[in-house]
């Protein structure tokens, strides 16, 4: 016999049950069941509108945020449905963004600031002096940490209040930066090379040469995977910064997402994402995506793909 449910909703890419209409729940497939899976979702891939050139991408729990380069804006977007929740101002040509929990912090690479918003309604909470050109950033339990591209050091923000808690010498204009739960990582875009940061007092504990021109970079739970712009991806082990392997994947690659299985690379030469394979870095899938994509970030059901050349974001 099938139960009936009314209606479904959809959640992360999943139907569930609510109120409206009856479909019968598949009564031989306890995985399905026991994972709320009551129907099969349907294609959710949309392109939803941005403010100008968007770059950075962030999720927050329940929106993504996107950090619109030209239009020094950014914009709020609901991940269920891609309704857009709102634009809100920030500095000039903002890049990089995080979030702590509670706050969006917004890297204005050329006002030399820090925008701190409120997540639940883009409320202003405070703007803060950095170093020059700040453009990624990492948040990392208590603090953030921005890299000061236009300089050779990285600058840490107390996330409570935005109190300056020092600048750290790092290496070369630092490009990505990432925790991996004990230390930070930072990339020194024109040394070739990657800096692994004490963050307690920012003391410089190690340096590894990677391929240059670096890039992005996420973590996977065990290694990085590091984006460079000539076409490759590089995988490196956090407990002891060895270079794993060097993957040859083209189209210039920018930015890096993990969604717990794979990881993504945004490749700006292509206008395409592509999804790697963890554990040897074979090449899964690559797909299309809008024009000049950046930044990338997971929602746990779907990837949304910054279009600096679209004003879009899609989401895949």
């Amino acid at each position: 016999m099938q139960r009936l449910f009314r209606a479904a909703v959809v959640v992360g890419g999943v139907l569930l049950p609510g109120e409206g209409w009856a479909q019968a729940l598949p009564q031989d497939d306890p995985l399905r069941i026991a994972t709320l899976r009551w129907y099969e979702a349907a294609n959710n891939a949309v392109d939803v509108p941005t403010g100008a050139s968007p770059t950075a991408v962030v999720f927050d729990g329940q929106s993504i945020w996107t950090a619109n380069y030209f239009g020094n804006s950014v914009s709020k977007i609901r991940a269920s449905d891609g309704a857009g929740l709102g634009t809100f101002p920030v500095g000039h040509q903002p890049e990089g963004l995080v979030f702590d929990g509670l706050s969006i912090w917004v890297s204005n690479f050329t006002d030399d600031t820090v925008t701190r918003l409120r997540a639940a309604d883009g409320s202003l909470m405070g703007t803060y002096p950095v170093g020059p050109l700040p453009y990624q950033m990492a948040f990392d339990g208590n603090n953030i940490w921005i890299g000061d591209n236009g300089s050779t050091n990285i600058t840490k923000l107390r996330a409570r209040d935005g109190a300056n808690l020092g600048t750290f010498a790092v290496g070369c204009n630092p490009m990505g930066i990432a925790f991996d739960g004990r230390s930070l990582w930072v990339l020194s875009g024109s040394c070739a090379s990657i800096e692994k940061i004490r963050p307690s007092d920012g003391a410089k504990l190690a340096s590894y040469p990677i391929d240059p021109s670096p890039w992005g970079m996420a973590f996977d739970g065990t290694h990085l995977w590091i984006a460079h712009s000539g076409g490759t991806v590089t995988k490196l082990r956090t407990r002891d910064g060895a270079s794993v392997a060097t993957y040859h994947i083209g189209g210039e690659p920018r930015h890096v997402a993990f969604d717990g299985s794979a990881v993504w690379v945004t490749k700006g030469g292509t206008n395409t994402v592509v999804k790697l394979r963890p554990r040897n870095g074979a090449i899964l899938a690559e797909s299309a995506v809008g024009p000049n994509p950046w930044g990338v970030a997971f929602d746990g059901a779907f990837l949304w793909i910054a279009n600096g050349d679209g004003n879009t974001l899609s989401k895949r």
